[in-house]
């Protein structure tokens, strides 16, 4: 006896079998052939799919308009009983104060979180509120024998003296503001050179990497991913994410590095990171960024077509099996009087 969740949505898919109904039928399906192999009474049948009709279906899903703006996604369809709510791209988040007595210190967390999780990570993040900076004084800076930046300069070559570069008023407001933020902090200073040389930070964000990927050597590809600043904590259950989240708090704490309040979201079942979006299900195109492709109309006449070669052409290298799939476009003749 197999059950079925029947759900009243506009859909491309006519059923979804998980794994278990596949264990009920004692199938062998085949998603390179499309063809499903399953026992009964009578002697092995199969069920065979059409490769061009599912690619037309998995195309009108992806659309916003595919289906009257109406489509159910896959991800919302679960048969389980104690179905639990899933994160969006845009997912929603609530903030949650951090000091009683500073009504602006205040972090976010996803509106989706169940009550009694909410209460406990609120709690996590309040008596753990030192390792986040509300401003730039508040951070003391890391070790230096930790990791240091230098610029190698040659003191046997004159330094080159640069002319003064202008900026808009507004632009020229905004780099005071922060270089007023930095002296007060006192991570850089003021000094008097009769002739200067212009010394831009042209690899920090390398030094930085190199510096996160050291100290989060034990974490990285278990429960953390870094890329320079943008920090993922990831955790394949909510029971075990505040403990994760203690062991990355720990670290930073450890080496006096601390977060941007402003940047941080916790508690939250998927989010963009590096353009990606990330989430239960794994890695995903980000629909923002893939939403030209969607959207691009089909080729209806050889022009089309060879425009459509030159991009394939230009995203070969991300495609899997490139020229075996797009081997059709490329046998296209040049000349033909009746496209279809």
């Amino acid at each position: 006896m197999l059950n079925f969740q029947v759900v009243k949505a506009a859909s491309t898919y006519n059923a979804i079998m998980g794994r278990t109904g596949i264990h009920a039928f004692k199938a062998v399906p085949s998603t390179y052939h499309m063809v499903l192999r399953f026992p009964p009474r009578n002697g092995p049948e199969e069920a065979r799919g059409d490769q061009k009709m599912a690619h037309g279906f998995y195309v009108t899903a992806l659309r916003p308009d595919g289906t009257g703006g109406h489509v159910l996604p896959i991800e919302d369809m679960d048969v389980r009983e104690n179905n639990e709510l899933r994160g969006t791209p845009a997912e929603d988040l609530v903030p949650i104060p951090l000091d009683p007595l500073d009504p602006e210190k205040v972090t976010h967390m996803g509106a989706s979180l169940d009550k009694p999780l909410k209460g406990r990570m609120t709690t996590f993040l309040q008596e753990n509120n030192d390792v986040f900076a509300w401003t730039a004084a508040d951070m003391p800076g890391s070790y230096p024998n930790l990791i240091t930046y230098r610029l190698k300069v040659d003191p046997t070559r004159k330094a080159i003296k640069q002319k003064k570069r202008t900026y808009a008023p507004d632009r020229m407001e905004a780099i005071k503001q922060e270089v007023e933020k930095l002296l007060e902090a006192g991570f850089i200073e003021e000094v008097q050179f009769p002739e200067w040389l212009d010394n831009p930070l042209m690899n920090g964000g390398a030094t930085y990497q190199r510096l996160v990927n050291k100290i989060f050597a034990h974490l990285i590809g278990k429960t953390m991913e870094v890329y320079v600043d943008d920090m993922l904590v990831k955790s394949l259950s909510k029971a075990d994410h505040i403990s994760h989240l203690r062991e990355a708090f720990e670290v930073l704490r450890h080496h006096k590095m601390m977060l941007n309040l402003a940047k941080c979201a916790f508690a939250v079942g998927s989010g963009k990171f590096l353009g990606h979006m990330v989430s239960k299900r794994g890695i995903e195109a980000n629909p923002d960024k893939i939403k030209a492709i969607l959207d691009m109309e089909p080729p209806r006449s050889i022009k089309d077509v060879q425009k459509l070669k030159g991009r394939i052409a230009a995203l070969g290298r991300f495609i899997f099996k490139f020229g075996d799939k797009c081997l059709p476009f490329f046998k296209t003749p040049k000349k033909v009087k009746d496209f279809e």
